[in-house]
């Protein structure tokens, strides 16, 4: 199995319509979806796939942006997947925590596509709470 085929063939698209949902919902922010490699010139040697959001004119103290993550690390060996989560970027101050639901890294394997599914709706209905949370706290206009 190619891992970063799997990833991105399965859930590219379903995060593709989710930015699609909260770009409409959250017209402040730019939603956006990615794909790529992560710590090449490490021994990490990962893909992520993520959902993003970013203000264009947000300014200190309010946060950089905000991710929904799927990454899986050591793909030349045993991959195994690392992060599946919804985090802050490092600058600013965020309105809410994150949420990690992977609390140790799993081996790869066909079961770890039912993990990502079974999380994928609860980090998305995550991801909004976190949008709407940063509207209040740092509000602007449309």
């Amino acid at each position: 199995m190619n891992v970063v085929e799997t990833l991105e063939a399965r859930y590219l698209p379903l995060l593709n319509q989710t930015a699609a949902r909260l770009g409409e919902k959250h017209p402040t922010f730019k939603v956006t979806v990615g794909s790529g490699s992560v710590g090449g010139a490490t021994t990490f040697q990962g893909h992520s796939v993520y959902l993003e959001a970013f203000r264009p004119d947000s300014a200190d103290p309010e946060p950089n942006c905000l991710a929904l993550e799927i990454c899986v690390r050591d793909l030349p060996g045993t991959p195994m997947l690392c992060s599946l989560d919804v985090a802050w970027g490092g600058d600013g101050i965020p309105p809410t925590d994150g949420l990690d639901l992977l609390p140790v890294d799993v081996v790869f394997a066909p079961d770890v596509l039912r993990i990502i599914d079974g999380a994928l709706p609860r980090l998305e209905d995550y991801f909004d709470r976190c949008l709407c949370d940063w509207e209040t706290a740092y509000a602007q206009s449309t």
